[in-house]
């Protein structure tokens, strides 16, 4: 597996399952093809796979419905960090506590919540590497008693750098330094097969290094000179924007992470609010280029 501070192995999480201080948490969401003949997905909650059978201990975090802004039209969009950093620490997030996440069949919705996590500046959290998939496979104890860990205090420490929006990646596009990753799929990259974001194609100027490409058949990351590899074929300055469609984006800051000295800033807006507009047209890809850092915010919140 890759070695990293920001993943922790099933045997590693089995010791230590049962501590005080740990808080593990289920983060499964799923994205259906459209069966309407529309373009996209249909996202589904994963309470009820939750309620099947879980990790012993663990809570269930529902990114679209609690941790997301409802009132936009757009899924998963982040909330504003006071309120994010509030829903957090109702879940039990906070001070002197070690977050675990986990997903299945998927990791990206593990690696959303740690990045969203790093937004309002708590970096205590690490991803279960193989996620639910491996753990079941390994034949280790489920329940299916639901867990609710209690409140806590988390200090909002925001970092609102580390997203951008849909002006910021227009505005970059043709500028040098900075290299755009789309992390679908090559066919969804060039616009030539799979599920299509309001019409096919990319973001201008972006490459594309896809997030299964990243993964074992066991779900876990492939080794870091695997994954140096693929960014290396990418990557010509040490600082670079991501984007993506949806979620996938941050699994590529856990791994980049180890062969990038920083991932700076990841794409907020879908890619499909981008390749609806015609101010936004897909072509060859081409580093782009966005710097920008803005300040820290710091504040305590309780639940």
């Amino acid at each position: 597996m890759a070695q990293s501070a920001n993943l922790i192995t099933t045997d590693e999480l089995a010791r230590r399952m049962g501590a005080p201080a740990v808080r593990v948490f289920d983060c499964t969401t799923y994205l259906r093809p459209r069966t309407d003949g529309q373009p996209g997905y249909v996202s589904e909650s994963g309470r009820a796979n939750y309620e099947k059978g879980h990790l012993p201990g663990a809570a269930y975090l529902d990114l679209a419905g609690e941790l997301s802004d409802t009132s936009s039209k757009l899924r998963y969009t982040l909330p504003p960090l006071e309120t994010l950093t509030r829903a957090f620490a109702a879940k039990g997030i906070g001070h002197g506590t070690f977050v675990v996440l986990y997903s299945h069949a998927s990791p990206v919705w593990a690696t959303r919540i740690w990045w969203m996590l790093r937004a309002v500046g708590f970096d205590d959290a690490a991803v279960l590497d193989g996620g639910l998939d491996k753990w079941k496979a390994e034949g280790r104890p489920l329940e299916t008693k639901e867990t609710i860990h209690p409140p806590a205090t988390l200090t909002l420490r925001g970092r609102p750098e580390i997203f951008v929006d849909k002006n910021d990646i227009k505005a970059a596009i043709g500028k040098a330094g900075t290299l755009t990753l789309n992390a679908l799929s090559h066919d969804q990259h060039k616009g030539s097969g799979g599920v299509i974001y309001g019409r096919a194609g990319r973001i201008a100027g972006s490459s594309c290094v896809p997030a299964v490409s990243l993964f074992r058949p066991d779900k876990t990351l492939k080794p870091i000179a695997d994954l140096r590899a693929a960014f290396e074929a990418m990557v010509r300055d040490p600082v670079f924007l991501k984007e993506a469609s949806d979620v996938r984006a941050d699994i590529e800051p856990l791994t980049g992470a180890e062969v990038v000295r920083e991932i700076r800033r990841i794409h907020e807006i879908p890619a499909a609010v981008l390749v609806r507009e015609s101010a936004v047209p897909a072509a060859r890809p081409r580093p782009t280029n966005l710097r920008h850092k803005s300040p820290r915010r710091s504040q305590p919140v309780a639940a």
